[in-house]
């Protein structure tokens, strides 16, 4: 009974194994869902408020359909080639639909670099 279970099962798995068509056209290189943007935040840009520093910065990549169905990432650039991951324990962001609004508890001495990355969760 066993080897005739076992004969069945391997005739069950090559059955499966044929090609049934032809392989479809290549797809587009990149992530289509996946946009980044480079955003300086100056000097003046900051405010101090509610014991807090506090910025606003407009972006063209953020809209409803991205707080609604994707996903945003910030980072900080951190020196050559490292990017600090954000929120950090002395710097946080939220956003809208248009704005991100920055915040940190030290006051900001130099040009910050960030890097917008948005994902969208409904790639067309």
């Amino acid at each position: 009974m066993k080897n005739l279970l076992f004969i069945l099962l391997v005739a069950i798995l090559l059955s499966g194994c044929a090609k049934d068509g032809e392989t479809g056209p290549a797809g587009q290189d990149g992530n289509a869902n996946v946009q980044v943007e480079i955003i300086n935040v100056f000097i003046e840009d900051w405010e101090f408020q509610n014991e807090m520093y506090n910025a606003q910065v407009s972006s063209n990549l953020l809209s409803d359909d991205i707080i609604e169905n994707g996903t945003v990432n910030l980072f900080m650039d951190a020196g050559p080639g490292v990017w600090l991951a954000l929120p950090e324990g002395n710097f946080g962001y939220a956003y809208d639909s248009s704005t991100l609004y920055l915040f940190g508890k030290l006051e900001p001495t130099t040009t910050i670099v960030l890097k917008l990355v948005v994902i969208d969760g409904m790639p067309e």
